[in-house]
């Protein structure tokens, strides 16, 4: 496949092209289908491959840097992503980029980017289409599409997938990430009070008949031609639409101004309550993979596919379940130091005696989960270093979910409290605290983050993960998950509500660390686990739980 990219380079007069992780929706690929994956073997979520006639070089974050090493095994050099803008100015003469990897607004950057080189937009990737999409319709939650009315009284081309999910209410049963993948305009159409659909996708459309009179459904090629035949002019939105296909609709004119990310991330109360329910059916399959893997993994010569494997067993169990919401995190020992590390159904690794994360989601059909858990697991007594990075990790977590906060502020603020009991001892983390979460939709939810990066305000409704780690290469990986929604506290404050539900592991809480506030914290969180799943738990489990759940003293 590299020989062949390098043949096209050529061909197009370029020296070297730039190949990013997302697919033509703008979304990240999942790990079969993208390109970076074919070439060199990452299977992370995150990287941008320069590709020269000679040379290869792969740039990824912190995130990454242990995974790529690893996995491209000598394939290409792995660098940071910082030191992409220097090595393109330095090595690239004419730089090929696919139009289809790009929005219309980040291409507008490029030439200010890599000043030094000459840029070409022109189409060298091969992008597939899921072969089937079985669809099927989203309840409303409380939603009308009235408010959209004034959003559509234009057509406005719409390549966002989860964007167009969410306002036709229509979700599949992709893997992963439950949304359409497809390209479609919308008008409203005041005769009958609601947006009309006119979508193109190269899917095989299953149980279409399920879907409302106003969403069409055609083939790329024929929606193409449908729609400069019905639409004397379109609109569309500069941070979400391919340059590549903004070459079908020439004449089609930019809106300034899109607020559909932002309300989706905020919950309707029918939302929340569904979240909530969502959450203790995940808190019940997770509870029951932690009682199952501190009693058996080790004795029963586990590996960490297997763990897996039992964990969806649990969650099938429930007939709302969709499946996973990401690939699951199973990572014992040193295999924890890689942030996003997948096991394969071929790996032979076994879960040993010691550290094992799990990080996990699951996809329900009126919400989406993601909660992860570090253990210590056997009958070794646990390492100490161990016990104390895992408190000051707990620490950080506790102390973003005590927090308390004016309207306005950023998620930055909450991801700096994350950080401060690990800051005093010299230690980070390389990714951000927390990440936006969908309903039945994508597990990282734009556009709200706990990140220094983010530059939108928590609101009452958002739903976000809290998520603070520690990793020690070559020996352990340290991170404790739930996800929160933001409600209102008093006049003019903001505060977090708990939806995760599952015990931290007892045995690794140094309370002297910890200190008073926070065991009350996790003591009242951990009667809140007991009293919401007790009741749906065996005898052996409940017993199990109630144990990790007793009252910390300090």
């Amino acid at each position: 496949m590299l020989s062949a990219l390098r043949k096209k380079i050529r061909e197009l007069g370029a020296d070297s092209a730039l190949v990013f992780h997302n697919d033509q929706f703008l979304e990240t690929q999942r790990t079969s289908d993208h390109i970076i994956f074919q070439i060199v073997g990452f299977t992370g979520s995150y990287a941008t491959l320069w590709v020269g006639l000679e040379d290869l070089c792969m740039f990824t974050d912190d995130r990454y840097m242990v995974q790529g090493i690893k996995e491209c095994n000598n394939r290409a050099s792995v660098h940071s992503l910082c030191s992409l803008h220097h090595y393109v100015q330095k090595n690239s003469k004419v730089l090929l980029i696919d139009p289809w990897q790009v929005s219309k607004k980040h291409s507008a950057n490029f030439s200010m980017e890599f000043s030094a080189c000459k840029i070409l937009f022109k189409p060298f990737l091969s992008f597939t289409y899921a072969k089937e999409q079985i669809v099927m319709n989203l309840p409303f939650f409380g939603r009308s599409e009235c408010v959209w009315k004034e959003n559509f009284k234009n057509p406005i081309l719409i390549c966002n997938t989860q964007d167009l999910s969410f306002l036709s209410r229509v979700a599949t049963k992709n893997s992963f990430l439950p949304t359409l993948q497809a390209y479609a305009v919308g008008i409203w159409e005041e005769a009958y009070s609601k947006i009309f659909w006119y979508v193109g996708t190269d899917s095989l459309i299953k149980e279409q008949d399920v879907l409302p009179a106003s969403i069409t459904i055609l083939p790329l090629c024929l929606w193409k031609d449908a729609i400069q035949k019905k639409f004397s002019k379109i609109y569309y939105i500069p941070e979400h639409t391919p340059l590549g296909l903004l070459e079908w609709f020439p004449k089609a004119r930019p809106i300034s101004s899109w607020s559909v990310p932002k309300k989706r991330c905020i919950k309707t109360n029918e939302e929340l309550e569904a979240m909530r329910q969502v959450h203790v059916t995940e808190g019940i399959a997770f509870t029951r993979f932690l009682y199952w893997i501190e009693i058996n993994a080790v004795n029963e010569y586990c590996k960490e596919y297997d763990a897996v494997l039992k964990l969806e067993a649990f969650r099938k169990q429930f007939s709302c379940y969709q499946g996973p919401s990401f690939p699951t995190i199973s990572a014992s020992g040193a295999s924890g130091a890689m942030i996003h590390y997948v096991p394969k159904p071929y790996d032979q690794m076994h879960i040993q005696d010691g550290p094992y994360l799990i990080d996990a989601g699951g996809q329900y059909y009126w919400g989406t989960t993601d909660m992860t858990r570090s253990l210590w697991l056997g009958n070794k007594i646990p390492d100490p270093v161990y016990q104390e990075d895992f408190t000051q990790v707990l620490k950080g977590h506790i102390d973003v979910a005590m927090s308390q906060f004016p309207v306005g502020t950023l998620g930055s603020a909450l991801d700096v409290i994350a950080r401060r009991s690990l800051w005093q001892g010299h230690k980070d983390y390389g990714h951000s605290t927390g990440h936006g979460v969908g309903i039945f939709s994508n597990v990282h939810e734009g556009p709200v983050q706990l990140s220094s990066k983010t530059t939108v305000p928590l609101e009452p409704g958002m739903v976000c993960s809290n998520e603070p780690g520690y990793y020690r290469n070559g020996l352990w990986g340290i991170r404790l998950e739930n996800l929160f929604y933001v409600k209102e506290n008093h006049c003019g404050w903001l505060c977090l509500d708990i939806l995760s539900l599952a015990p931290f592991q007892r045995c690794l809480i140094q309370p002297k660390i910890l200190g008073k506030k926070r065991v009350l914290w996790i003591n009242h969180y951990h009667q809140h686990v007991l009293s919401t799943l007790g009741p749906y738990l065996s005898k052996d489990e409940y017993s199990w739980l109630k144990t990790q759940t007793d009252p910390i003293n300090i």
